[in-house]
């Protein structure tokens, strides 16, 4: 068993204002999945992109707007959101602070 505090995990800086905590992930034995937690600015977006895993956000606290080829979805804190490898679809801080999120990939994607 591993116990992991959100609080204690160290932040890497992805952007200014954008940051990510790995949590669950191969460094504490994970093999099938990855979760991370995230936050990024007022204003953030993404570019369009797939994966080739499964990703699955909960929503932690903020507004985002999760977009894909055939629909846009608007989500807040506590709305789970999950992304089927291939779909192409980007991310996007639609609120008016920072919008934060805990990440989850299945598989975990390749470093």
């Amino acid at each position: 068993m591993k116990v992991i505090r959100v609080d204690e995990a160290q932040a890497t800086t992805l952007e200014p204002g954008r940051a990510s905590k790995p949590l669950v992930n191969i460094d504490v034995g994970a093999k099938n999945v990855s979760v991370s937690w995230m936050e990024t600015p007022a204003g953030w977006k993404s570019g369009q992109h797939t994966r080739e895993v499964e990703e699955i956000l909960y929503v932690l606290s903020g507004r985002c707007a999760i977009t894909s080829e055939k629909e846009r979805v608007e989500a807040t804190a506590g709305t789970i959101i999950f992304i089927p490898p291939g779909e192409k679809h980007e991310h996007e801080n639609i609120g008016n602070q920072t919008f934060s999120q805990l990440v989850i990939f299945a598989p975990p994607m390749k470093r």
